[in-house]
């Protein structure tokens, strides 16, 4: 048997398609959202206490972008030693020397005057004539001074108008008087200008003299004739002992 078919209306047709075709574009949204939502609902696996996953990939942290650091600050890095704490001189710094100071300006210092020898002590004058103490026991005198031509000895010496002086010691101790250290000068006018020694009949102490004996020496000093009024006689018979001095007055002719 026969079944026979009805087609419908052209409106009708249009109908059914337009049903059919919402019916697929809802279908396609379906499947879509399921398959959006899918991937987001999928649980992470944890892995338990001591498990280390296999598949797992490993799991990006997205920091942001990355500043590239500068040339200069890579230099200084690698110049630095790993080992070298943060504020350390470099080591060139270390064994740098230090600069020499700069010479002082101005004129060079003088070195300071050096102290005056100081000056011997002398003994109280006596006048020519009078004995004078030396010591304990030992006493000196003037015997005698002449007017006379005093001559030269050796060359730089001038002869000129001079007095002849006799000089005397006298040990009274018990032990013979060392003369070999004996100096006799001599000085005259207001500025004491020692007087030169000159020849002419000079002669010298004995080197010693015994106990209770007395010996003499001649001495011969350039002095002007103008200037004898005023002459001194200094004796330094010892280091340790003040110098005698002895003055007066001296013939002119």
């Amino acid at each position: 048997m026969k079944r026979s078919y009805h087609f419908k209306s052209p409106a009708q047709r249009g109908w059914t398609l337009t049903v059919a075709a919402l019916m697929v574009f809802l279908l396609a949204g379906v499947l879509w959202s399921a398959a959006a939502s899918g991937g987001g609902n999928q649980q992470e696996m944890v892995p338990l206490a001591g498990e280390t996953p296999t598949n797992a990939a490993p799991k990006i942290i997205d920091e942001g972008p990355q500043e590239p650091i500068p040339e200069a600050s890579q230099e200084s890095v690698a110049e630095q030693p790993a080992d070298a704490p943060a504020g350390d001189p470099a080591p060139e710094a270390l064994v740098a020397e230090k600069p020499a100071p700069a010479p002082p300006v101005g004129p060079p210092q003088q070195p300071a005057p050096s102290a005056p020898p100081m000056a011997r002590p002398s003994a109280p004058p006596v006048a020519i004539g009078e004995p004078a103490p030396v010591s304990a026991g030992i006493l000196t005198k003037v015997l005698s001074i002449e007017s006379v031509q005093g001559e030269a000895r050796i060359p730089g010496e001038i002869a000129a108008p001079a007095i002849r002086v006799t000089l005397q010691f006298t040990n009274h101790t018990q032990s013979s008087v060392d003369m070999t250290r004996t100096v006799v000068i001599a000085e005259y006018g207001p500025d004491s200008v020692p007087a030169e020694e000159l020849g002419g009949g000079a002669s010298d102490f004995p080197t010693e003299i015994a106990p209770g004996q007395s010996a003499s020496a001649v001495f011969i000093f350039a002095v002007p004739v103008e200037q004898r009024n005023g002459v001194r006689f200094l004796v330094d018979h010892k280091l340790d002992l003040p110098v005698v001095v002895i003055e007066g007055a001296a013939p002119r002719g």
